[in-house]
């Protein structure tokens, strides 16, 4: 298991990029890795931010494991938007 991390630079410009999705009024997904094992493409740490029209930034692994976690992410984005449409206000 890795226990390097990526510099936290790297992670601080992508969770302001997230803010500022957030602020455009955007739903906005994070995606960190929690634990590696065996030759891993990302470090523990990393981070991919994932907005509700399917743009990303950053990395959390590589082919199609990426490509789960952003179909995962937008599904639960439009599963958050469509309950927050069917509050009573």
């Amino acid at each position: 298991m890795s226990n390097e991390t990526p510099p936290a630079g790297q992670n601080e410009a992508l969770f302001d990029l997230a803010q500022s999705w957030l602020r455009s009024g955007h739903k906005v997904a994070i995606a960190i890795v929690k634990r590696t094992w065996g030759s891993a493409p990302r470090q523990r740490g990393a981070i991919m931010v994932i907005r509700d029209d399917g743009l990303f930034e950053g990395s959390v692994s590589g082919g199609c494991v990426e490509g789960e976690v952003i179909a995962a992410a937008q599904d639960m984005l439009s599963i958050a938007i469509d309950e927050h449409q069917a509050r009573p206000r």
